[in-house]
């Protein structure tokens, strides 16, 4: 699938959910786009544009079942930084995480960069297995009602952190999975023992006999690998006020 879209009666980007993502960031309050592009126009990665009806569909014979699973995989505030931003990569600030348990219902949390947030959604899926294989989950368009809340005076680390109801999940980012694997167990010390002020010895320990890591994605050019901590295991701690 291709998509053109306007903004104004003038073309401000394109996307193809096969082959490359974009995030059309507007300034804030207004609806200036930050970065507009003619089209066509070169592409600086591997790949090509393919026109609607220049190539062949190919259904699916088989008789398979995919329950569906809708969600964001792309969503953050706006960085710290000036110039532009590889849309296809996660980061500190959010982005393309891709993490298929961010669906109805959870929260995730988003250290805030800039004044205003800047918050921004994108690149949704009806479903997405944990690692997302082949470079794409089933892409489509989504409409979503976000509810977005200020928690002031509140402690967050480096990643975004998601809520999901029975577990609270860190992220972590590399260019290998041992390195992106790493950093979600530090991020996961680090809330732990701030969030119910026990000792980094205890959390890592708890996270090896009660914590998962699953691989987010391999797709996107930095790996990602969140870790899930059971809220039931810690049920009996006093939680740090200061903690999301």
């Amino acid at each position: 699938m291709l998509y053109q879209i306007h903004q104004n009666n003038e073309t401000i980007g394109w996307q193809h959910c096969v082959l490359f993502f974009a995030i059309l960031c507007t300034k804030l309050l207004q609806n200036t786009p930050i970065f507009s592009f003619p089209y066509p126009r070169p592409i600086n990665a591997p790949g090509l544009v393919t026109p609607v009806g220049s190539v062949e569909r190919m259904p699916i014979t088989e008789k398979l079942t995919i329950p569906l699973n809708l969600f964001f995989g792309v969503a953050g505030v706006l960085p710290a930084r000036n110039g532009k931003v590889h849309s296809l990569h996660p980061f500190d600030f959010g982005g393309n995480i891709d993490n298929k348990n961010f669906i109805k219902g959870t929260s995730m949390y988003y250290k805030v960069q800039v004044d205003g947030a800047g918050v921004y959604v994108g690149d949704s899926h009806f479903s997405q297995g944990d690692g997302e294989l082949s470079g794409t989950a089933i892409e489509g368009s989504l409409n979503g009602r976000i509810q977005i809340i200020l928690h002031k005076g509140k402690k967050l680390f480096k990643n975004p952190i998601l809520d999901s109801g029975e577990h609270w999940e860190t992220h972590g980012y590399g260019h290998t999975l041992d390195l992106a694997n790493r950093q979600a167990a530090l991020e996961a010390v680090d809330f732990l023992t701030h969030r119910f002020k026990i000792s980094r010895e205890l959390a890592y320990s708890t996270l090896s006999v009660k914590g998962d890591f699953h691989v987010t994605q391999v797709s996107n050019g930095i790996l990602g690998v969140h870790c899930k901590m059971l809220k039931e295991a810690y049920k009996n701690l006093e939680v740090n006020k200061e903690s999301i």
